[in-house]
């Protein structure tokens, strides 16, 4: 039987090529908005620390604007690699995917999902850590005087509040009087809300934590932990190293390395593949499709058609669907569209998460050589550069990661199976319907 290494390492080095193909087509499109976007997200930074403390509220949402802004040249980005995606034209395209739409379908779609993903994968750490080295570079190490206070979860709460009604009511305008200056306002108003509401999760996560800590169960758990390492037999298993110690150590590294590194380096380049496929024009959850096959196949179709009903002649339905339609229409469709790394196999996925590896491994160790090229320097020195020589790497390695992700959606949408002849999509809602 042939062995799986080689298939994979063909795979991988098939990907590659079909990216750097993409990347070196369509380097000078995708490379501008990279560069918008993080010269936005640099200043914005800049401005909000330059505000500081008297200015906190305004300082906080300059910051929150230019992350939205870097988000969406992302998607822009990403978007700007479409003619080159060869299975993208091919009939029969899976699900509910329109190609060719434009840069405003494609933001209105794709920017909130992205920063939910981004946010929930250490998004906000990264910026707010990035925002703290401005803030000490400016003012110091007197917190007091930052431009920013993650310790009021209150206050992102009440921002999270603002901006999601903010939302609703430009949407609603927007149904009314299209206009392209209320849908970037309705996007900045959606990605407030989403940053805004994981800062808040996250500061209450802390202080959740800190309170769990304190409770007796928590002791409980730790003393049966302890007990049970404490039972196990002192076998030595590498020179000094005893059993219990390997036990001991394992259970540490598995929560604070094997499970964020899975995510990081597992779960959040497949998650990309899906929000490419939302940039690229997949718009549509159904039901019918996670049930297809099984005794429950009948179930969706009864259950729409029996709250389709029920909303026209009951309000309360009618506006629980209004206020939940960005949630069917952009972020449902996100995890719906993961069924394209299932197709592809287990062949493509371990290929592709190979290739993403590699180019995360080679820019590293190119900002690696730069900071060893640039010499040691005064801390206020090596702050002021810290920015610029982010930019530089960040540039090459976003736009190379961009690339790959593009390529492994065109080569997963090649192995996807075909929608019949005649297929018609049932997409609840058009394009005036997610503004």
């Amino acid at each position: 039987m042939k062995s799986a290494a080689p298939s994979v390492l063909a795979e991988a080095v098939a990907l590659a090529r079909h990216a750097a193909r993409l990347g070196w087509r369509f380097l000078p499109a995708a490379g501008f908005w990279v560069l918008a976007g993080q010269t936005a997200n640099l200043l914005a930074g800049q401005a909000s620390t330059l505000l500081g403390a008297d200015q906190r509220v305004w300082a906080t949402l300059v910051f929150v604007a230019g992350v939205i802004v870097w988000i969406g040249c992302l998607v822009l980005a990403v978007h700007a690699f479409e003619p080159g995606l060869q299975n993208l034209a091919r009939p029969g395209l899976p699900g509910s995917i329109v190609p060719g739409q434009t840069r405003m379908e494609a933001l209105t779609a794709a920017t909130g999902p992205v920063l939910a993903v981004y946010a929930a994968w250490g998004l906000v750490e990264e910026q707010v850590s990035e925002l703290l080295q401005a803030n000490l570079a400016v003012h110091g190490i007197d917190a007091q005087l930052f431009s920013i206070d993650l310790g009021k979860a209150d206050f992102y709460l009440w921002l999270a509040l603002g901006a999601w009604v903010a939302r609703l009511v430009l949407r609603r305008w927007t149904a009314w009087r299209p206009s392209a200056a209320a849908t970037l306002v309705g996007l900045l108003a959606e990605g407030t809300f989403v940053f805004a509401l994981f800062v808040a999760l996250r500061t209450g996560w802390r202080l959740a934590f800190d309170w769990l800590t304190t409770r007796q169960v928590w002791h409980w758990i730790a003393a049966g932990w302890d007990g049970f390492v404490a039972l196990l037999p002192p076998w030595r298993i590498w020179f000094s190293l005893t059993l219990p110690e390997l036990v001991r150590d394992l259970g540490r590294r598995v929560w604070t390395w094997l499970v964020p590194g899975f995510g990081t380096a597992v779960l959040l380049p497949l998650m990309w593949i899906a929000l490419v496929a939302t940039v690229f024009g997949w718009r549509e959850f159904r039901a019918r499709d996670l049930v297809a096959g099984t005794a429950a196949a009948h179930v969706p179709d009864a259950l729409t058609s029996r709250v389709q009903a029920q909303g026209r002649r009951h309000p309360l339905l009618a506006v629980a669907g209004w206020l939940t339609r960005d949630l069917r229409d952009k972020y449902l469709p996100v995890l719906a569209a993961l069924r394209l790394v299932g197709a592809a196999g287990l062949r493509f996925a371990g290929a592709f998460l190979v290739l993403v590896a590699a180019n995360a491994l080679l820019w590293n160790r190119m900002d690696d050589l730069l900071t060893m090229l640039l010499g040691p320097r005064p801390f206020a020195a090596t702050l002021g550069t810290i920015p610029l020589q982010n930019l530089i790497v960040g540039f090459f390695t976003t736009t190379s990661q961009l690339a790959i992700f593009a390529a492994a959606f065109d080569r997963a949408l090649a192995a996807a199976p075909a929608q019949p002849a005649g297929f018609t999509s049932t997409t609840s809602a058009g394009l005036e319907n997610r503004r």
